[in-house]
């Protein structure tokens, strides 16, 4: 999946200038310009999509982790799927990226500054997990414990993803899945490189058709 990166890049800027003089209609333009010409990897309604890019641990440790996530577009928001197999299943609530944990991703506008993240942990009441997310409040989740691993089932309304726009045909979205190793953590992701989260631009975010 791949932005080409002079063309991310102006449109970056052209939104920026846009969001600087408070014209909100250019920056939607912006916007839906960089997702319709973006030739990032699309997943459609329910297609399975792994996570395989290994972002931090060893090549070993990775092994024993792996992640299949499917996205949902429905009425009121996006239920997400994520099947995880998790041979290190461990919980650690003071900071759910070290411990067994996915994170979701949504960025409607394509750009850094709207980007929603929500990290859920399989810990607790299966029909209640322990979620962090910075004002999404309203997220639904449930949790499984299976034979190898976990199970969560997420629901994140339109409401609470920043910058979202009715009537939407793509959204740029990643996941990412944590665990706690004998040598740390481990994380695999989505996107093409490195972590989808801040410090890392949305230009790898995979494209999500309606």
């Amino acid at each position: 999946m791949r932005v080409e990166f002079p063309f991310f890049e102006a449109q970056k800027e052209k939104y920026e200038a846009a969001k600087e003089a408070n014209d909100p209609t250019k920056m939607a333009k912006a916007s839906l310009d960089l997702l319709a010409r973006s030739t990032n990897r699309r997943v459609r309604s329910g297609q399975v999509f792994r996570l395989e890019t290994a972002h931090q641990g060893s090549k070993q440790e990775a092994r024993k982790l792996s992640a299949a996530v499917q996205w949902y577009p429905q009425a009121e928001g996006i239920r997400v799927e994520v099947t995880v197999v998790d041979a290190n299943f461990s919980i650690n609530p003071k900071g759910l990226n070290q411990g067994s944990s996915v994170c979701l991703f949504f960025s409607p506008s394509g750009f850094d500054d709207m980007r929603t993240r929500i990290n859920i942990a399989p810990s607790g009441a299966e029909d209640a997990p322990i979620i962090q997310a910075e004002g999404v409040e309203s997220t639904k989740a449930s949790w499984k414990r299976t034979s190898d691993g976990y199970h969560i089932t997420a629901t994140v309304p339109y409401a609470s993803i920043k910058g979202y726009r009715k009537g939407w045909t793509f959204m740029p979205v990643d996941a990412m899945v944590n665990s706690k190793s004998p040598e740390g953590r481990c994380a695999l992701v989505g996107g093409a490189t490195g972590q989808p989260g801040p410090g890392q631009t949305t230009r790898y975010y995979l494209k999500l058709v309606k």
